[in-house]
């Protein structure tokens, strides 16, 4: 999107936090009021997605201080696919420190987890400075 286009786009979302109608905003910004329904919803949904990303690089940077005190935590605290949180319950790896003890060669040999499953489970730990042991 260009910057033209987002200045619009945010103009529409604060008209309409304003309380602004639909139709109004259209007409302000020269296009339908379906259109300027559209513009606002699509901001508010890069906004939504701006404030996720920052609240999970924030708990990323709590858990990294964590971990760097020696804190253990549990698999849930992490943005797994479920896939890959179910093959680690079911094989009771439930905190990172056990995660982190096992091999990556022992944890390709667990039913259901694969290639994927393994990148998965580095790129999640290399954020906080751990990673898998060969």
């Amino acid at each position: 999107m260009n910057p033209k286009n987002t200045e619009r786009y945010i103009t529409a979302y604060k008209m309409r936090v304003d309380g602004q109608l639909y139709k109004a905003i259209g007409y302000e910004l020269g296009v339908s009021a379906s259109r300027a329904r559209d513009m606002v919803m699509s901001e508010q949904q890069r906004l939504d997605k701006e404030k996720h990303g920052q609240e999970l690089q924030n708990r990323l940077a709590r858990m990294r201080a964590d971990a760097a005190v020696g804190h253990d935590f549990t698999i849930d605290e992490l943005p797994w696919t479920m896939r890959t949180w179910h093959v680690l319950q079911r094989h009771g790896i439930t905190t990172v420190q056990q995660l982190v003890s096992t091999s990556a060669q022992s944890l390709y040999h667990l039913p259901g987890m694969g290639i994927e499953s393994l990148d998965e489970i580095k790129t999640v730990l290399e954020p906080l400075g751990l990673y898998l042991r060969w």
